[in-house]
């Protein structure tokens, strides 16, 4: 078009009609991909299903290969522990294995809050959970405890898993720990103990910091006192090996 001259209207008619063009052949290949998309996973899922038919026993008995199983559910968006009743509790019956060990797990922790003051390692809970085996615990790994706790978020109970350290803990009681109550629970990661000494050596608190965190983890007990050494040593029950007994 000559410089200076507008377009006339059968150009912008003719413009207007490639545009609509485009757009209607834009929304067809949208339409198309996401058609193409449903059918892949639609077949995938199937093939899980059938894939979960044929290894059910070593999906119940293994905790590995369950944990493998579970992330191939992940990637598909299909979640075998979100019912009791329905077609992936048919087809393993995981969604009762999970219930199961909700409830043993509720029951381990509840009989050893009077000792723990409702922090218990996650290795120590599976450790409890394997003393009694019953049909669903004979094989629980931490893998399995993460995700029946997960289930139990919803009876807002208090009942989640947090890093102290660098070991992972059950907290089944709705006390909200702070950066200081952590802090001072890491302390006692290798010896199961704590002291007014120890925390200001090592995070550099003040005394009333100190005693204000060493009075929480009391009053809450989390902690024992013991007054039989030369300065007073705070246990933390729930972080040492064998603590937490459960018959």
């Amino acid at each position: 078009m000559p410089p200076g001259r507008r377009p006339g209207r059968a150009s912008i008619r003719e413009d207007v009609r490639r545009r609509e063009e485009m757009a209607k052949r834009g929304a067809m290949i949208s339409a198309e991909t996401a058609q193409h998309m449903k059918m892949q996973l639609r077949t995938f899922s199937t093939k899980l299903e059938q894939f979960a038919i044929d290894h059910k026993d070593e999906i119940q008995r293994d905790p590995a290969f369950r944990a493998k199983f579970h992330s191939m559910c992940a990637s598909i968006g299909v979640d075998p522990l979100t019912s009791r009743k329905g077609k992936w509790s048919d087809l393993l019956g995981v969604g009762d294995y999970y219930y199961e060990l909700a409830v043993r797990i509720i029951e381990v922790c509840v009989a050893t809050r009077p000792t723990n003051g409702g922090i218990i390692s996650l290795r120590e809970l599976v450790s409890a959970l394997r003393i009694r085996r019953t049909t669903y615990t004979e094989n629980v790994s931490s893998d399995d405890v993460e995700r029946a706790l997960a289930k139990l978020n919803v009876l807002e109970g208090g009942f989640k898993v947090m890093m102290i350290g660098h070991r992972k803990v059950v907290q089944s009681v709705p006390v909200e720990l702070s950066v200081d109550h952590t802090n001072a629970l890491a302390i006692s990661e290798e010896t199961g103990y704590i002291s007014a000494s120890a925390l200001r050596e090592k995070l550099k608190w003040e005394k009333e910091r100190i005693m204000t965190t060493l009075r929480f983890l009391l009053e809450h007990e989390i902690a024992w006192l013991d007054l039989q050494t030369s300065e007073p040593t705070y246990w933390i029950l729930g972080l040492m090996s064998g603590s937490s007994t459960f018959t």
